[in-house]
């Protein structure tokens, strides 16, 4: 079941809509020891109902680095529980090698298919996997990213992994055409 429309996961909104999943399509090369290629579309029965809270997203134009990002999810905030409202953290692209270097100083690896981003304090944590790293890019939201993963959640000491989607425009466009 897919939801969308969502604020508030411990009450009913009215803004909610609910479509039932037909098929759900993992990259074939996903690896789940690396975390490499973590992606996968999901083919819904219907169509959604776009409007002021339901909208489309654009995939990335570009594999540049633009401003104006965030990360939204139900996550975890400051090690806390799950949020039952939708939180929004703004966050800026850390270039690929510096995030490597971060995280090879610590035994992890960050690869060509990852994209990273950082808050200074604000960043996507436990709970937040699967959800989006919009950028604003030619006057429309683009899907950069998805979070993937990372290490202490929002202390600007190690940024946000996400799969970069970007890497996927192709493998997505065979798949829905």
């Amino acid at each position: 079941m897919v939801r969308a429309g969502e604020y508030n996961t411990k009450t009913h909104d009215g803004t909610e809509q609910y479509y039932s999943v037909h098929k759900i399509i993992p990259h074939p090369e996903f690896n789940k020891v690396t975390a490499q290629n973590d992606i996968a579309l999901m083919r819904i029965n219907s169509q959604f109902a776009f409007n002021n809270n339901v909208r489309a997203i654009c995939l990335p134009a570009s594999a540049n680095s633009p401003t104006g990002c965030f990360v939204t999810g139900w996550g975890e905030t400051h090690g806390h529980q799950d949020s039952s409202f939708l939180k929004k953290a703004s966050v800026s692209i850390v270039p690929l090698a510096e995030c490597r270097t971060d995280y090879a100083n610590v035994g992890y690896n960050v690869f060509d298919n990852n994209i990273c981003a950082s808050g200074g304090g604000n960043d996507a944590c436990e709970g937040d996997s699967g959800g989006p790293l919009v950028c604003m890019e030619q006057g429309a939201c683009h899907l950069k990213g998805l979070v993937l993963w990372g290490k202490q959640c929002g202390d600007g000491r190690f940024p946000g992994v996400y799969t970069r989607v970007f890497s996927y425009r192709e493998w997505i466009h065979n798949i829905i055409s």
